[in-house]
């Protein structure tokens, strides 16, 4: 398959594209009140085509609107429990489980109770993104959630970004190494590589399509029938119909920069010697002249940034699948996602906060498996 035959439009946009130009966003963080009406709304944004695809268009979308579900949220809508334990362990678990919160560093002030959201009655059952030009964004926003909204959602927070104009608070300079995917699948995985490449392949992001290993990441191949006959074959059981095809995972945790405690943290529990000013100020400073300078070393005019430096706390983590494309089958009043995406990474910064840095929202390629 080359490049050019790979099918963009069952692709979530945000795969291809990191919407770099739309330079406001939010994040609609939703509980399903209503099923029926939830599913008329996702139904709705379906055929109105309001979910942007990955299919290149030429000038590039003024607007893009994307939608990620939790495991709990593909329940909430109807779909079997047998076929959501089809996907990953890790999604199925989601992050608020003891054993993975403490696998995640999630304990005592970062423990899930004490998130702003993702834990008991405040576990999101899906994310809805908008992105638009700063102009559109209001009008783009209350097109897209119409009359059914409030009636199908309840909306436990919606998170607001920023643009800082291409500044990264820590001064860490971003996209030098970006992977490029292989859409056509033209390399080969399991081929013995010795030269460097940027290429990676496909089933590294998406579901449905061999990872470097050469192998299929786990997601539910169903048998064929009326109600799953316009799912895409599953290409490694041609016999099956597989649900997650196109699809992938997306971790969303939303991260608060703490400043008074990394200053009151102790310098003596880290590895550093931070007894040496200057050490310390090579270790904070984002001084463009400073990096890749041993500690040891003398940077001339240095002058430490102390509010861009902090101690993150997790405030609320959630994995998801998100669902870009889907078939209603309105006959049976069901639905059946046959493509959802992976986001490779993504930071969007929200509200400064006086001693306490920025809030963030951090949404991460993760590869579970």
């Amino acid at each position: 398959m080359s490049e050019a035959d790979f099918d963009y439009a069952d692709v979530q946009g945000l795969v291809r594209f990191g919407y770099g130009h739309l330079k406001s966003a939010s994040y609609s963080v939703l509980r399903i009140k209503n099923p029926a009406a939830a599913r008329a709304w996702l139904r709705g944004a379906l055929q109105s085509n309001a979910v942007t695809t990955a299919v290149k268009a030429s000038p590039p979308p003024t607007t893009a609107l994307n939608v990620a579900f939790t495991a709990s949220g593909l329940k909430e809508l109807g779909l079997a429990p047998v076929v959501i334990n089809g996907f990953s362990n890790e999604f199925i678990a989601g992050m608020t489980r003891e054993s993975r919160a403490r696998q995640l560093g999630d304990i005592e002030e970062n423990a899930p109770a004490h998130w702003d959201w993702g834990y008991a009655a405040k576990e999101p059952h899906l994310v809805v993104m908008f992105f638009a030009e700063k102009e559109r964004f209001d009008a783009f926003v209350q097109n897209s959630i119409g009359a059914a909204w409030k009636e199908a959602f309840h909306e436990i927070d919606s998170l607001p970004t920023a643009d800082l104009d291409g500044v990264e608070p820590f001064g860490f300079a971003d996209g030098i190494s970006q992977p490029e995917i292989d859409w056509g699948q033209q390399r080969e995985s399991k081929d013995v590589q010795l030269d460097y490449t940027n290429i990676v392949a496909l089933g590294e992001f998406l579901l449905g399509y061999p990872n470097e290993y050469g192998k299929f990441t786990e997601r539910p191949l169903l048998e064929a029938d009326a109600i799953t006959n316009e799912l895409l074959a599953a290409l490694d059981e041609p016999g099956k119909k597989d649900l997650g095809r196109n699809g992938t995972y997306l971790v969303m945790r939303q991260l608060d920069q703490d400043v008074r405690k990394f200053w009151q943290f102790k310098p003596g529990l880290v590895i550093f010697d931070f007894t040496h000013s200057e050490q310390f100020l090579h270790l904070l400073s984002k001084h463009d002249n400073c990096i890749g300078v041993p500690l040891t070393s003398g940077c001339e005019g240095l002058v430490p940034c102390y509010e861009n430096v902090c101690i993150v706390r997790a405030a609320n983590p959630v994995i998801l699948i998100l669902l870009n494309i889907f078939r209603c089958c309105a006959s049976r009043n069901e639905w059946s996602p046959s493509s959802l995406f992976r986001r490779y990474s993504d930071l969007l910064f929200i509200q400064k906060q006086p001693d306490c840095g920025l809030r963030s929202i951090t949404s991460a390629r993760n590869r579970l498996k």
